[in-house]
């Protein structure tokens, strides 16, 4: 995935959304673990979390399609079984423009091995808006909107209330990730036509996207 969406998007979900792990887990709560493996083609996993019942889930994000996602998913599988002693949960979310097209599963003799592969766009966005954590409402930009301009309108307006360092830190992120899915400069214009002071060109990962 590209890496400054990767950054992005860990240090989100990191935050632990609720509302946004309830629509993927089932649970609103989980213990995120850092974890890298000794091998040197597979460093890290891009979200680790034991779940309140004691199962592991990898999250693996991806913007693009990888044709060899699904072997990479298999070694994963393995150094995480190695190291916890525990099979994993695994679940690959794709945030990408372009329509999905990944394997997800392989069957050879006695071996069957499958993941969880989610296109972030069959999620309901409205219900991460709804929410009153900003993580939340920032992930909504990613996923399935009936009004993408009146959703960012939306999410603008919750950001709004927060710290101003808090806001504009959220506003960046919403940014950058509306570059996804090609909203950025509409994105941009909603931020100029509010009430406040934010300069967006001393960030230099935002020159990509305008």
């Amino acid at each position: 995935m590209h890496q400054k969406y990767d950054i992005v998007l860990k240090d989100i979900i990191k935050d632990a959304p609720r509302r946004f792990l309830k629509l993927l887990t089932g649970y609103d709560t989980g213990k995120f673990i850092d974890v890298q493996f000794p091998d040197i083609q597979i460093k890290e996993v891009d979200i680790l979390i034991e779940l309140p019942d004691e199962d592991m889930l990898q999250i693996d994000m991806q913007s693009s399609n990888d044709p060899n996602m699904l072997g990479r998913m298999y070694l994963y599988s393995g150094f995480i079984y190695n190291q916890y002693k525990k099979l994993p949960i695994q679940i690959v979310l794709y945030v990408g423009n372009k329509p999905l097209n990944m394997e997800s599963s392989m069957e050879f003799r006695r071996i069957k091995y499958s993941y969880e592969l989610i296109d972030i766009r069959t999620l309901d966005g409205n219900q991460l808006i709804d929410s009153d954590d900003p993580d939340d409402n920032v992930l909504a930009i990613l996923c399935k909107l009936d009004d993408g301009h009146g959703a960012i309108k939306r999410i603008l307006e919750k950001f709004s209330r927060l710290h101003p360092n808090e806001r504009d830190n959220y506003i960046r992120k919403l940014l950058y990730l509306s570059g996804l899915r090609n909203l950025a400069t509409t994105v941009k214009q909603e931020v100029l036509n509010m009430p406040l002071t934010i300069d967006l060109d001393e960030y230099e990962f935002f020159k990509d996207i305008f």
